[in-house]
């Protein structure tokens, strides 16, 4: 028998020295004699014994050994997507994710074939989660997520006493049926304490729990190491502001689909922590005032990613906004808020003057109204750095796409993005022919163009893709 910690300590340091061959031929030679197709396969992609990567003349060439070693593995794990890196297995996805039932009978076989992956992604686990909370072989990952799961109290008790969570760096628990009971008892738990990264977003039928089962996030015992903090489509009002005063370390945080008033932005404001992503996108109802005191934020200037709900009545308070020391943005989406009229073609023009415009990688302004006006204010700013513009659902018609074409702003894109906006085959025509588009790729979706069209879009973004591969 091979002692399991000798195993362990092997696989291990594959994982924290990717780029050595040492640990990986150790490792065959360690399990040459329990699992020879494996250890095969690890020396011929690492170019020992005299084997070559891959030669057809070899008498045991690369294809075979990883057919044969894929066969030697389960169903469940010889199937999961990615491929043979260096004799071990590398997820497409950067992650294992598998089911509760699969994980507990086949978690040993997982990390011996695929020891580098930290995140693992378990479905439908709220039956196992006694035994996998209990199971050691959950310390071997930073990043849990718990997908289509519903945890009930008893089930949130298990994860909240698991001994083997310490290092857990991210929890995720989007969807999962939480209630006020089964978070209280999570967020008082000393099983994480290095917790870094918090999903808890959810729809009202999906997600049950509100602002006073949050309320304990105050005192947990990751709160001075939490960076990240997810909770979409919760519907979260100002209450929610004296929760996120207490998480002096909070970088990124997620209120798509918040209730927070023109107060609570101005209470956010106020926040100490090193904000760098924020994202308060759908279904708030700002105002003018709010956005504007955004713009007194002492965060302001270290934020990279902003998303804002805003409508035709907050235009003024955007423009304040956009006009503040911004230095590190490079990623701006602004989102119609649906409870007041569009910002229309004038959020064109606040855009174009921003402070913002000259640094911005990334722009996205779905379902604002732009419009051909909009989009010509747009044309006229300076935007040297932009790579991406995301335009759809704006109404441009043909008379947008016109403009789009006759401009020279887009010619530095790598992406834009025009779906939904009532184009005909004139303004996709008229975007094809022009010059400064040839490399840029064009989201032509839900517009009314006809099928030889649509096989000239299709043609163009396959060029562009065979273009960038080459340059690679």
């Amino acid at each position: 028998m091979i002692p399991v910690d000798a195993e362990e300590r092997l696989l291990l340091a594959v994982r924290d020295r990717p780029d050595d061959d040492g640990p990986r031929l150790r490792y065959a030679e360690l399990i040459a004699d329990r699992r020879p197709e494996h250890a095969q396969l690890i020396r011929l992609q690492c170019g020992d014994s005299g084997s070559t990567r891959g030669d057809a003349d070899a008498p045991d060439t690369l294809a075979a050994a990883v057919a044969r070693y894929l066969a030697s593995l389960p169903e469940a794990v010889r199937d999961y997507p990615g491929e043979v890196v260096r004799g071990f297995l590398e997820p497409a996805t950067g992650s294992w994710h598998t089911t509760g039932e699969d994980f507990l009978r086949y978690h040993e076989v997982i990390f011996q074939a695929c020891p580098t992956v930290t995140g693992l992604g378990l479905d439908c686990s709220a039956g196992e989660l006694a035994e996998l909370s209990a199971l050691p072989a959950v310390a071997r990952y930073r990043d849990l997520n718990l997908f289509d799961s519903c945890l009930d109290t008893e089930a949130a008790g298990h994860l909240a006493r698991s001994p083997h969570l310490g290092q857990l760096r991210f929890l995720g628990l989007s969807e999962t049926g939480l209630d006020d009971a089964g978070l209280t008892m999570l967020l008082g738990s000393e099983s994480f304490p290095q917790l870094a990264g918090l999903d808890l977003s959810g729809r009202p039928d999906g997600q049950y729990w509100t602002v006073d089962g949050l309320r304990p996030l105050a005192e947990a015992r990751f709160a001075g190491s939490l960076r990240q903090l997810q909770a979409r489509r919760r519907f979260l009002d100002d209450r929610v502001l004296p929760i996120l005063a207490a998480l002096p370390g909070l970088a990124e945080l997620d209120l798509d689909g918040n209730q927070l008033s023109d107060d609570g932005l101005a209470a956010l404001a106020g926040l100490s922590a090193p904000l760098q992503d924020l994202d308060l996108g759908s279904g708030a109802d700002y105002g003018s005032l709010g956005l504007a005191a955004l713009a007194g934020a002492a965060w302001l200037g270290g934020l990279e990613r902003l998303t804002l709900a805003v409508g035709h009545r907050s235009l003024t308070g955007l423009a304040t906004l956009l006009g503040s020391p911004m230095a590190a943005l490079r990623y701006l989406v602004l989102d119609h808020s649906g409870f007041h009229p569009a910002p229309g073609p004038a959020l064109g023009q606040v855009l174009a003057e921003s402070g913002v415009a000259a640094q911005l990688f990334w722009l996205r302004t779905p379902s604002c109204g732009l419009g051909p006006h909009g989009v010509t204010w747009l044309l006229a700013g300076d935007w040297p750095n932009l790579r991406h513009l995301g335009l759809f659902s704006n109404g441009l018609g043909d008379q947008g796409a016109v403009a789009l074409a006759g401009s020279p702003m887009p010619g530095q894109l790598q992406g834009l993005e025009l779906s939904h906006n009532g184009i005909t085959d004139t303004g996709a025509r008229a975007l094809l022919a022009a010059p400064q588009l040839r490399r840029v790729r064009l989201g032509l979706s839900g517009n009314p163009i006809d099928v030889t069209t649509k096989r000239a879009v299709a043609g163009h973004n396959r060029r562009i893709t065979g273009a960038r591969a080459a340059d690679r």
